[in-house]
């Protein structure tokens, strides 16, 4: 069957075989074959393509991800400059004592009445950590203003560096014994003292026990109303103090 004067047909292989031929059958099959290996391959450069792109992204969203830890980490470790970071941006409560290095805070740091007692530990402030000269008077004191002016009176009508001193006499049988003084040390007086004795005391009585002239110490006696052979002794002591005057 002659093809002349007829559209070619896109389908029919160019040896022109006739259609229900089993060589036009073999020929389109074999055109179907090579349409579908082209489409196959133009399918498959696309993927590959798309693979590609697909690479491309998964590493840049990697690098994306490690440069913003980077930034993330350097973030949270930088120190904010001079004064990015007010009062007003800090949650209460948010600074504890952990968070601030020692001597971070200085007295120049602290608004005046800004650390009131109910604010220090007990316990935590030492002399060391008390400037003496910034202390007032306590309101209730009235007339006391230093030390030497305590309850209206000076410092020296008060007793101190309370001391005891004592003075004995020979241990033996005589029948009187006396009058021994316990002496004060220099700027001190005596105020108060005694006498006791040692070894036998029957029959023997303290006669005299009394401060000594000026305060000066404490002057006792004894006497043995009946003879003895047996040594005995008296022991006199003074109680001394500076003040009282």
């Amino acid at each position: 069957m002659s093809t002349q004067g007829r559209p070619p047909d896109d389908r029919t292989p160019p040896s022109g075989y006739p259609p229900g031929s089993p060589q036009r059958g073999l020929e389109e099959r074999l055109a179907e074959e090579e349409r579908r290996i082209g489409t196959n391959r133009q399918v498959a450069v696309v993927a590959l393509a798309l693979g590609v792109l697909l690479v491309v992204a998964v590493v840049a969203l990697a690098v994306a991800l490690v440069a913003l830890n980077r930034d993330v980490e350097a973030a949270s470790t930088a120190k904010p400059a001079g004064d990015s970071v007010g009062t007003e941006a800090l949650q209460d409560g948010a600074v504890t004592a952990d968070k601030i290095a020692a001597g971070a805070v200085g007295t120049d740091a602290l608004a005046d009445g800004a650390v009131t007692g109910a604010k220090v530990a007990p316990d935590s402030l030492t002399g060391a950590n008390i400037d003496e000269s910034t202390l007032e008077r306590v309101p209730s004191a009235g007339a006391a203003k230093n030390a030497a002016n305590l309850g209206q009176k000076p410092a020296a009508a008060y007793l101190s560096e309370v001391r005891l001193v004592q003075a004995e006499s020979e241990s033996n049988a005589d029948e009187a014994k006396g009058p021994v003084t316990a002496s004060c040390p220099a700027e001190t007086i005596a105020i108060g003292g005694g006498a006791s004795l040692e070894g036998t005391t029957s029959g023997i009585a303290i006669v005299e026990s009394a401060p000594a002239d000026g305060q000066t110490g404490w002057t006792a006696s004894a006497q043995a109303f009946v003879p003895t052979t047996t040594d005995w002794q008296l022991v006199v002591f003074a109680i001394c103090a500076t003040g009282g005057a």
